[in-house]
């Protein structure tokens, strides 16, 4: 018996699915803003869906069998209606934006499995570079569950995830201050998320930073790392410096930590994690170093401060610089900065085969 229920509503839903083709039985036609484009739908299945439809063409809509839209792309309307149809929506290229034009437009309509569907497929690409769209997004209509999950990405993959955020078009303070403000961060220092902030206003990524630059904890940082943070100002670079002397000595510093800084002292990296084994670090800075402006100051941080120990320096910048030329104007992809950082290892290899195996690097 449920096996025949099962059946019997598998059939029906088929046979709704197959009603999504035949035009000449629709007795409701949406017309668009700028487009020629005419879509057309049964009635009865447009007022089951949703409470609004069901308003609109019992009311003023009665007895018109033509509807205008002004406000939703005759494409996301299409889907809407695919969606209403009961069939499956293919988001092609996985585009998000794509998905959250149809999401606004099944909140509009108040449709919830074509809103589940969307923020189900959101809820995979959190990791993708669309991360700081979909959590603007998230944040805009009040989505716990995708907000906690871009979260909990930038927890598990920080590197990795801004990485995305370097290689974005832009990117706003208030979205930003929110991840640097989470703890438990898979980090080895704070500098790399005070360089994430430091080259997106360097490449003009960043237009303000003032809420980002606040949840930065330079107490947690080596005095050599916070002279070389040149976003802060002479003073309050002093005045940071002041305090991580107070507290190595236990006294009183000189002179106060700035009310807009972070007093937060203690470092949030993963406890007990061999950062060493996990090239994500690695990559983060290879990306810096392949879209930042000024390449021999962040090329002198990344020899002096991440990787002291790479030999032939001079053919890797060489080599950094060829491949700077050659993604002018291309995208960069995890491919090929993972490329390019097997390449930089191995000039770093080669150089000190003969000479001491044992500080070979592992890719």
């Amino acid at each position: 018996m449920a096996h025949q229920t099962i059946n019997n509503y598998i059939d029906l839903i088929q046979n709704i699915s197959a009603s999504f083709e035949d035009e000449n039985s629709k007795d409701v036609c949406f017309t668009f803003r700028d487009s020629s484009i005419k879509l057309k739908a049964h009635k009865f299945l447009l007022e089951t869906a949703s409470p609004v439809f069901k308003t609109m063409l019992s009311g003023n809509f009665r007895e018109k069998f033509e509807v205008k839209i002004d406000d939703i792309r005759p494409h996301i309307f299409e889907l809407l209606l695919s969606g209403i149809y009961l069939k499956e929506i293919n988001f092609k290229n996985n585009d998000v934006k794509v998905a959250a034009d149809l999401y606004n437009a099944a909140e509009k309509y108040d449709i919830q499995n074509i809103r589940d569907i969307c923020v189900r497929f959101m809820l995979k690409k959190c990791l993708s570079p669309y991360i700081n769209f979909i959590y603007n997004f998230a944040r805009v209509f009040d989505l716990e569950l995708l907000q906690d999950t871009c979260e909990n990405k930038f927890r598990d993959k920080t590197y990795a995830v801004c990485s995305e955020f370097l290689k974005t078009k832009s990117l706003k303070d208030d979205i930003l201050v929110e991840f640097l403000g989470l703890e438990d961060l898979f980090i080895k220092s704070e500098f790399d998320l005070y360089m994430t902030v430091e080259i997106l206003v360097e490449t003009k990524r960043l237009s303000s930073y003032s809420k980002s630059l606040s949840q930065i904890r330079f107490l947690s940082m080596d005095m050599q790392k916070v002279l070389s943070c040149d976003l802060l100002s002479f003073e309050e670079k002093c005045r940071v410096l002041s305090n991580i002397d107070g507290k190595r000595n236990y006294v009183e510093p000189i002179m106060q930590m700035p009310e807009h800084l972070s007093k937060e002292t203690e470092p949030r990296c993963f406890p007990n994690h061999d950062y060493d084994e996990d090239d994500s670090r690695y990559c983060f800075w290879i990306t810096i170093l392949l879209i930042c402006n000024d390449f021999d100051k962040h090329l002198s941080r990344f020899f002096h401060f991440i990787e002291p120990g790479f030999c032939n320096q001079d053919s890797i910048k060489s080599f950094l610089t060829n491949q700077r030329q050659n993604l002018a104007n291309g995208y960069l992809t995890k491919v090929t900065v993972s490329n390019i950082l097997s390449e930089v290892i191995n000039i770093h290899n080669q150089s000190i085969l003969n000479e001491n195996p044992n500080k070979r690097l592992k890719k």
